[in-house]
């Protein structure tokens, strides 16, 4: 009976945990990351109980989607240790890779100015100057609000003189 008991476990565990990696998939596409990385973590115990090859193929996905959603809740020392476990599991997997790379540096710019933390999805490959090209538009954005605020203050300060803006009215 007890050899039952682990079969009958055996077979849930193998129902469940893909059910578990969907439930994964579709919390953290509406956002729910925490719920995500809960559905992942019940489902990777179920999957350490699995024998080795039918475990492995699962535990990538696995830990590949507890990654993403870790990511995406700026949680990007859990994200960089399931991409290396992806790795450790698949050194060719490329998505996890390219998910490593990033965390890093989106972690290195966690602690710094706002404008320069990650943003947009991981799971992409980013031009290197990406940083820059942050900052580029950050600074950018700002001096087109200074030139829009410059103009605001030339029409109310005409406007109080009593003076017209029209560029078809000339003062004799």
């Amino acid at each position: 009976p007890p050899a039952d008991d682990r079969q009958l476990q055996e077979e849930l565990d193998k129902v469940a945990a893909p059910a578990l990696n969907g439930l994964c998939l579709s919390e953290a596409k509406m956002g729910s990351y925490e719920r995500a990385i809960l559905a992942a973590d019940l489902a990777l115990g179920m999957v350490e109980r699995l024998a080795p090859d039918k475990a492995d193929p699962m535990r990538i996905e696995l830990q590949y989607n507890r990654c993403i959603a870790h990511g995406e809740n700026r949680n990007y020392g859990e994200a960089i240790k399931d991409a290396q476990k992806v790795l450790e599991l698949c050194p060719t997997h490329v998505k996890a890779k390219i998910v490593l790379k990033n965390c890093k540096t989106a972690k290195s710019r966690e602690g710094g100015e706002k404008a320069l933390r990650w943003k947009g999805p991981l799971d992409v490959v980013r031009n290197e100057g990406s940083a820059t090209a942050d900052m580029v538009q950050t600074i950018l954005n700002v001096g087109m609000w200074i030139v829009m605020a410059a103009i605001l203050v030339m029409i109310v300060f005409f406007a109080q003189r009593g003076e017209s803006f029209s560029m078809y009215n000339h003062h004799k």
